[in-house]
């Protein structure tokens, strides 16, 4: 069942006309995550709250797939099977283009970042999560001014 047909019967009214309908408006957000069951239940939760979501299970098609749609926002893991996540991260703010991008780092293994990789992330938050303030959050880093960066 594909995410948007998992909002529709979770989210009654939010019908796959007014899903596309809206998708140029809502801002987008790249889920890199590598177990499916948190990588599907995010892409709906977030999709229910009105976010376009592009999801990827592998580090190195995340990194892709940013490069080919230029999302809003980021929510990256950082135990990927073919990539670490922190890698993906550097190379993200080594890239004109996503340098100032918001990258919220959403892990178990947040302990193994190092002082500069805490700077480089938007927002960090450790699994398990609380799903309010991972909304809130993630709203944050969406509204953050970017210009206050300095990487």
């Amino acid at each position: 069942m594909s995410s948007n047909a998992l909002a529709e019967r979770h989210a009654p009214g939010l019908s796959e006309e007014r899903t596309s309908a809206s998708t140029a408006r809502r801002p987008t957000i790249l889920v890199i995550e590598d177990s499916e069951v948190i990588r599907k239940v995010l892409a709906l939760i977030l999709e229910s709250e009105g976010y376009n979501v592009v999801e990827s299970e592998h580090g190195e098609k995340g990194l892709e797939l940013a490069e080919q749609i230029r999302p809003d926002l980021i929510s990256l893991d950082l135990a990927l099977g073919d990539l670490d996540g922190r890698e993906i991260l550097r190379t993200l703010r080594r890239q004109r283009w996503s340098r100032r991008l918001p990258v919220v780092v959403l892990s178990a293994y947040v302990h193994e970042l190092t002082g500069t990789e805490r700077a480089w992330a938007t927002d960090v938050i450790v699994k398990p999560f609380d799903l309010d303030d991972l909304l809130r959050r993630l709203r944050l880093a969406l509204e953050y001014e970017p210009e206050r960066r300095s990487w």
